[in-house]
C-alpha cells in the first residue's frame, strides 16, 4: 500500500478539503496494483486522531480536568470525538482564530467548551 496525502491550503476558498489523498492497494504476493482508494484525506484524518487517543490512554494522567484543542478544524473535531472515548473528561478547552467556527465548534459538542481569545494563557 501506497499513501499520497497533499496540502493545498487555499482550497477552502474554492470549498474544497485542505488535505488530498489516496491510497493505492497492491496484491501482496505480485505487487500487481488491485485497489486505489480515494478517501481525501479521512483515514488519514481517523489515523492521526486514533495516535492521539491511544496516547492518551497509556500516558496522560487518569484524572484529566480539561482537554485542550487548539483548532476548528477537521483535526480538532476528531481529535475531541476520540480523546473522549479514551477519558472520562467532560470538558474542553478550544482555540480558533474565527468565532464563527469557534461557536459551530462549541455547539457541536454536547460537552462544556471553553472559548479562548488567548491560548498561550492555558498552555502550562
Amino acid at each position: 500500500m501506497i499513501k499520497i496525502a497533499s496540502g493545498f491550503y487555499q482550497n477552502k476558498l474554492l470549498g474544497l478539503s485542505n488535505g488530498q489523498g489516496m491510497m493505492l492497494v497492491f496484491d501482496q504476493k505480485s505487487g500487481k496494483p488491485i485497489g486505489l482508494l480515494q478517501d481525501e484525506g479521512f483515514l488519514t484524518d481517523v489515523r492521526t486522531a486514533v495516535a492521539g487517543a491511544i496516547c492518551a490512554k497509556y500516558l496522560a494522567p487518569k484524572n484529566i480536568e480539561a482537554i485542550g484543542i487548539v483548532g476548528t478544524g477537521v483535526q480538532a473535531r476528531m481529535q475531541l470525538e476520540y480523546l473522549k472515548n479514551v477519558t472520562g473528561c467532560q470538558n474542553v478547552i478550544v482555540w480558533g482564530r474565527s468565532k464563527s467556527a469557534l461557536n459551530q465548534y462549541k455547539n457541536t459538542w454536547a460537552i462544556p467548551a471553553l472559548l479562548l481569545k488567548q491560548p498561550w494563557r492555558w498552555i502550562k
